[in-house]
């Protein structure tokens, strides 16, 4: 009897063991599940990347169970390869592979504690398709046509030519005559243009009807050297090459206009070859230069628009700001602001002098993208944006919105009416 009941105590204290241990066992399970479901998971996404040169893709942080992110820094095993940006934005540089990597500082869910993780992206870079030589699509033109070999340094005959615009485009074309241009790079030149001066055109018109399609001789007379070569530079054709460009000719020009161009624009930048005694007198040899590139045009038929272009930046003076005597506050720089008036008014006075007796083909642009908030640019001590001492700083301007507004109005008027005793001038004007 006393055995059965030990036994029966035996099995009651076992039952009784399992049911705490299972249920213990249940508690822990799930106190480890919970935990596990809130761990927290920081990956780069994608984590892997493939790019072709010049394409760029943003590589976003994919967390979970983050509270916050206080920190990232992105960086590049290659930057020549694939650059990253501060904001994972990655830019496929050229072919090869890198690995992009963000150094992260996180705070998990539930806790108080900032932790470190680095995460990586690995990049492949693929090089460009190279572009094909044969159309994808063989054309079929209307005949006759222009055989798409032929090179841009040929001048196309009529019979080559299927469409024209049609335009008066030889109203200024007399008799060719031969004449030394002062400043100019040759002796003597063979001119057409005739002077004529139509004084009831309007700009509106000439687009309209007059001028046709144009092109742009860009990185040609605006481009500029630094300042210690500039102040070298001793002929008007080192300014012109000085982009990569080749010295223009008669016989480019010509080409340009066969292929139906009818417009020529010259920017140009006088600042390259000015005196420094505050006159502001512009070299014979640039005006000589520009006038030469002028008639190549004008020898065509064609419409030609000179302009004083960015300049090397000297723009901002009219905006010109400097430090008051605390170092903190910004206050107009009178002087300065009175010195582009001057400048503007010397340049536009020996311009428009010089071509005062060519035809209406020829049109003054007062000023290129320079107007507006561009007035506030940064210059140096020198009115410049080019430093002559690398020890110098820039003071951006501060006028305000409405003042640049009114800067801007006050120099086209100045542009119109400067030369408006001049009948012959302000019949070309536009602003």
């Amino acid at each position: 009897m006393k055995k059965f009941y030990t036994k029966k105590l035996i099995a009651f204290v076992l039952a009784l063991a399992m049911v705490l241990t299972g249920g213990y066992a249940t508690t822990l399970t799930g106190t480890v599940a919970k935990a596990a479901a809130k761990k927290a998971t920081l990956k780069l996404n994608p984590a892997k990347l493939s790019l072709t040169e010049g394409k760029k893709k943003t590589v976003k942080i994919k967390k979970t169970n983050v509270k916050k992110i206080s920190s990232q820094k992105w960086t590049s095993s290659k930057k020549s390869v694939a650059a990253v940006s501060a904001k994972g934005v990655v830019t496929a540089k050229k072919a090869g592979k890198a690995t992009i990597q963000c150094k992260v500082k996180y705070v998990a869910a539930g806790s108080k504690t900032a932790k470190t993780k680095t995460l990586k992206c690995a990049v492949t870079v693929k090089a460009k398709a190279a572009p094909s030589t044969e159309p994808s699509v063989s054309p079929t033109p209307a005949e006759p046509t222009v055989d798409p070999k032929t090179p841009l340094n040929k001048v196309l005959d009529e019979k080559d030519i299927t469409l024209r615009i049609e335009s008066n485009d030889k109203s200024n074309v007399g008799e060719e005559r031969e004449i030394s241009i002062v400043g100019g790079t040759t002796e003597t030149m063979k001119v057409k243009d005739n002077g004529t001066m139509r004084k009831e055109l309007s700009s509106q018109y000439l687009a309209d009807h007059e001028m046709g399609l144009g092109a742009n001789l860009g990185n040609t007379m605006e481009a500029t050297l630094p300042m210690a070569d500039r102040a070298k530079a001793t002929e008007a054709t080192q300014f012109e090459v000085a982009w990569g460009q080749p010295i223009t000719t008669q016989a480019y020009i010509d080409c340009l206009h066969s292929y139906g161009i009818n417009t020529l624009r010259i920017p140009v930048a006088w600042s390259n070859m000015v005196s420094n005694d505050g006159t502001y007198t512009i070299n014979e040899k640039y005006l000589g230069r520009v006038e030469e590139i002028v008639n190549y045009a004008l020898n065509d038929g064609m419409y030609v628009i000179i302009n004083d272009h960015w300049d090397l930046g000297w723009w901002g003076q009219f905006g010109a700001a400097k430090f008051d005597e605390t170092g903190k506050k910004k206050i107009a720089d009178e002087a300065r602001r009175a010195e582009a008036w001057k400048k503007y008014e010397a340049y536009w006075t020996q311009i428009s002098s010089r071509f005062k007796d060519y035809s209406d083909h020829l049109i003054f642009e007062g000023a290129n993208e320079e107007l507006g908030s561009r007035l506030n640019d940064a210059i140096y001590p020198n009115g410049y944006s080019s430093a002559d001492n690398e020890g110098d700083e820039k003071v951006s301007g501060n006028l305000t919105k409405e003042e640049q507004y009114e800067v801007t109005n006050a120099i086209n008027q100045k542009f119109v009416t400067l030369y408006a005793v001049r009948e012959e001038i302000i019949h070309r004007a536009i602003s």
